[in-house]
């Protein structure tokens, strides 16, 4: 293996670590948002947010991971443009959403 092959499974593997407290971090912002009924700059914050797991999770080759942290983002990005509030049913599929990304690594 040379040194950049190293050096990127070094990375992939520190990024695998790291995921745990992302996640964790994830759905304490999403209780938040739930108990603030979801005020419009911490969405959008939330929204930043998944968007960058989706795009990490790529550069990593964790395909599942960025499958489910696609459709999340595209869920709540629909909220944040149309500026509404989730309802309960779809609180329910955030949560969800955010465990099925826990799961697909």
């Amino acid at each position: 293996m040379s040194d950049i092959d190293q050096q990127l499974q070094q990375l992939r593997e520190n990024y695998l670590r790291d995921l745990t407290p992302r996640f964790d971090a994830l759905e304490q912002h999403l209780t938040r948002l739930i108990d603030e009924e979801f005020p419009q700059a911490p969405f959008q914050e939330f929204l930043r947010l998944i968007h960058n797991l989706a795009g990490s999770s790529g550069l990593f080759g964790l395909d599942e991971l960025q499958t489910a942290s696609r459709d999340l983002e595209e869920r709540i990005a629909a909220h944040v443009a149309a500026a509404t509030r989730p309802d309960e049913p779809e609180i329910r599929r955030l949560k969800r959403g955010l465990a099925d990304l826990r799961q697909s690594i």
